[in-house]
């Protein structure tokens, strides 16, 4: 005949002992290891604090409206230079040679293409009247935006663009396509952030020519810690030939504000949480193990102990 169970209550087993005792020792032992083996397992492989997190964001771009235009000319005829020049800045305007100034006629215009308060592109056209016989080597322009990070970092500064690019080639129009880029040195701090970036004026005195001010003011741009740039799959293109007989050259520049990646030291809630999920996930399998361990060596009484037991009933 089958047996059923028609009651059952849990029994508990106390090992104990005394302070100074072999099983004291073993049990305290015991718990140092599982707290501390964890740690250093954590440790020793990745860290257990995190120093530098990533994100992904959609910075707001701003063109300012300022713009610096170089341009070598190869079959120099009709100025006494090789070089025409412009800017957006009158008062930088009337220090140069008037006679190296040619004023493009632009265009530009900021597009929000997915509607959600940023813009997402610029559109800029350069056309530039050329005296007969001149031809473009080489074209050099800095843009002028301010750039703007709100979602995980608050960061506001201003910064420069550099465009440049050469030619071999008898050319109209120079196309420009591309994505701005952010550089950092280092991670960025999780505290607010305002850069303001020097005028082309405070790297300009009255014997300084217009390529050693701009020179001045890009390296010192390009030595801060967090600069912006053109990506690297950015294209140049050139249109070889002449416009039918009109003396003047295109630039096309269509610039995207597309999101980027960004590392930054993390804050002390971001970190102890991390650390916490690191460390737990490590102790609890720790534990499983220790606990087998322990019912081992008190069972098998390896270490003297006094065993108690007791039962417990159901209401306790």
């Amino acid at each position: 005949m089958s047996l059923i169970t028609l009651f059952s209550r849990p029994l508990i087993v106390n090992y104990k002992s005394s302070i100074l005792s072999q099983a004291t020792l073993f049990t305290l032992i015991s718990w140092i290891i599982n707290i501390l083996y964890p740690w250093i397992i954590v440790y020793q492989t990745d860290g257990l604090w995190k120093k530098v997190d990533y994100f992904w964001e959609k910075p707001e771009i701003h063109f300012k409206y300022d713009c610096i235009m170089l341009i070598k000319l190869r079959n120099m005829t009709t100025i006494p230079s090789d070089q025409i020049v412009w800017t957006s800045f009158p008062q930088f305007n009337n220090q140069l040679d008037q006679k190296m100034i040619r004023v493009p006629f632009i265009t530009n215009h900021e597009d929000d293409l997915d509607l959600d308060g940023n813009y997402d592109k610029l559109t800029m056209q350069l056309v530039l009247p050329l005296e007969e016989k001149e031809k473009i080597s080489s074209i050099k322009l800095i843009l002028f935006f301010t750039y703007e990070l709100k979602v995980n970092i608050d960061l506001k500064m201003d910064s420069q663009i550099i465009l440049e690019s050469f030619t071999d080639n008898q050319a109209s129009k120079l196309s420009i396509v591309g994505d701005i880029k952010f550089n950092q040195k280092l991670p960025l701090p999780n505290h607010k952030l305002l850069f303001k970036s020097n005028s082309i004026f405070d790297y300009t005195d009255s014997n300084d020519l217009i390529q050693s001010s701009i020179d001045k003011m890009l390296t010192a741009s390009q030595s801060q810690i967090f600069s912006t740039s053109m990506k690297s799959n950015s294209l140049y293109l050139w249109t070889d030939g002449s416009n039918r007989g009109e003396n003047k050259f295109t630039i096309d520049v269509n610039l995207n504000y597309s999101d980027d990646l960004f590392h930054y030291t993390p804050g002390f809630w971001n970190t102890i949480k991390w650390a916490w999920i690191q460390y737990f996930s490590i102790y609890i399998v720790v534990y499983w193990i220790i606990q087998k361990i322990r019912l081992f060596v008190f069972h098998n009484q390896i270490t003297s102990t006094m065993v108690i037991t007791e039962t417990k009933s159901h209401g306790d």
